[in-house]
């Protein structure tokens, strides 16, 4: 365990110095990271600005709940947000070669990317924090100190293992976007990966597939650009029912 996380410690280390070889591009990006992150409280603040309560909350109780929050899920994107393109590594095997070296393949990923710059998102949500604590009334003691300590790792925790869930889900989940062609095999625009090859999901969509998601009755709804799907008429956002056993379309409704 040690000597895993010395290791990691020194992937870290040289993709930061990498990162600071470039100073003024790195601080471009943290800047514009710390920006982009501070709209959403922006928004925030619009809507209090018309409102002195919204229900049961103050401006600053939101502010301290939207601060712990981006705190956390900023910090876990600097960890394992680079876990988004873990299906990319699937795909053009990169994780193929992670399966033959001497570790684990979670730490090989955890470790393979690394982006200081957004510690401009967790940065903005500090500035937030400090607003909120300096302007509630909270009787501190140490039942709510220790509870301030452990939200953001317990957060962190939480947000690291969805994320985890998803990227494993990557190994059967079906993948969609703007291609007509996956391993050699054509489709349209939609096919699935079943751990070992590509295969088409029935006669697909007739334009670009932008989301799918997969509910417990085995239901895949998607949503795109195509005004076809299974090979039937359909309105802008439908609903693709799967087969699951055959992975293949059987019915198309609205």
């Amino acid at each position: 365990m040690v000597d895993s996380v010395v290791l990691w410690r020194r992937l870290v280390g040289a993709q930061v110095r990498s990162q600071l070889q470039y100073r003024t591009s790195f601080v471009l990006d943290a800047c514009s990271a710390f920006l982009i992150s501070f709209i959403d409280f922006l928004a925030v603040l619009v809507i209090f600005h018309n409102t002195q309560r919204l229900g049961a909350w103050s401006i600053r109780e939101v502010a301290f709940l939207y601060a712990m929050s981006s705190i956390s899920f900023a910090l876990t994107d600097l960890l394992v947000g680079h876990f988004d393109q873990f299906p990319q590594k699937i795909r053009d095997g990169n994780f193929d070669i992670m399966l033959v070296r001497p570790r684990g393949t979670l730490f090989q990923v955890i470790g393979s990317d690394f982006q200081l710059r957004r510690v401009g998102k967790a940065l903005q949500g500090v500035l937030v924090l400090v607003y909120a604590v300096g302007s509630l009334t909270i009787p501190w003691d140490a039942g709510r100190i220790a509870m301030l300590v452990v939200m953001i790792p317990a957060a962190i925790v939480i947000f690291g293992s969805v994320w985890t869930i998803g990227s494993c889900l990557s190994f059967w989940t079906t993948d969609g976007g703007e291609f007509t062609n996956a391993g050699g095999i054509s489709l349209n625009y939609v096919a699935v990966w079943d751990g070992t090859n590509w295969s088409a999901l029935g006669p697909g969509m007739n334009n670009s597939v932008y989301a799918l998601a997969l509910d417990s009755a085995h239901n895949l709804y998607a949503g795109g650009a195509f005004t076809t799907a299974g090979g039937a008429p359909v309105a802008a956002a439908e609903t693709l029912v799967c087969n699951d056993s055959a992975t293949q379309a059987r019915e198309v409704r609205i």
